[in-house]
């Protein structure tokens, strides 16, 4: 009768490491939340669907880092898009989860859409970017951050920012200077919450952040914050 075994120690990636696996599935995960949200017309379902979502996927996660047999399971499936301190701590998936959930409980659709673009494509082209930059020079400051790394965050959002917006904000068009100065302050609000040294997970702290700043400044503009038909 033969036995499964299982690795004893994590051999999982770091942060120096660009995983391309998990840029892709953290990019995927953005599509997949604005898939639900405009698959599921009823807002009390849809929302109800997601905090759902967001439970099981934090309790699973949870189990994992406390059952040894669980975690060990978690590393042979996933491991090519863990790090290796998620090893025995919470990965980044049920911050993820609760960061878009969040985005659509706190804010106007059009804005909830853009936080979760952000952080769909703003943060991992950041951490590419990064991972390049610091291969090259040490962290600045300290920090984990790079600013080579906001920088394409920015650059990521306001071109999101600048084609999106017309078609999520009600009064916008593309000749119009408040699009221009609203795509601006977009990514910069993407890339100011990605620079932060926050304690908590990007994945949750960046779509909050940038999506608390953006409905701030639409609303100051008078841009428009529902979605248009």
């Amino acid at each position: 009768m033969s036995v499964i075994s299982f690795p004893k120690k994590s051999n999982l990636p770091d942060r120096e490491s660009y995983q391309w696996g998990r840029r892709l599935f953290h990019l995927l995960g953005g599509f997949f939340f604005l898939a639900l949200f405009f698959s599921i017309k009823d807002r009390s379902l849809f929302l109800l669907v997601l905090v759902t979502g967001t439970l099981m996927a934090t309790t699973l996660d949870f189990l994992r880092t406390r059952i040894p047999i669980l975690r060990e399971i978690g590393q042979r499936l996933f491991g090519s898009l863990m790090r290796e301190q998620e090893d025995r701590q919470l990965t980044g998936m049920p911050f993820y989860a609760l960061g878009c959930t969040l985005s659509f409980i706190l804010f106007p659709p059009s804005v909830a859409i853009l936080a979760v673009l952000y952080l769909a494509f703003g943060d991992p082209l950041a951490s590419i970017v990064g991972v390049y930059y610091q291969r090259k020079k040490p962290a600045m400051g300290g920090f984990s951050k790079s600013w080579a790394g906001s920088t394409a965050c920015f650059a990521a959002c306001f071109l999101l920012s600048f084609l999106l917006m017309p078609l999520l904000f009600d009064g916008l068009q593309y000749q119009d200077w408040r699009l221009w100065l609203l795509a601006i302050l977009g990514g910069l609000s993407a890339a100011f919450a990605e620079f932060l040294p926050l304690r908590t997970d990007d994945n949750l702290s960046l779509p909050i952040v940038s999506g608390s700043f953006l409905w701030l400044f639409a609303a100051l503009l008078n841009g428009g914050v529902n979605l248009a038909p």
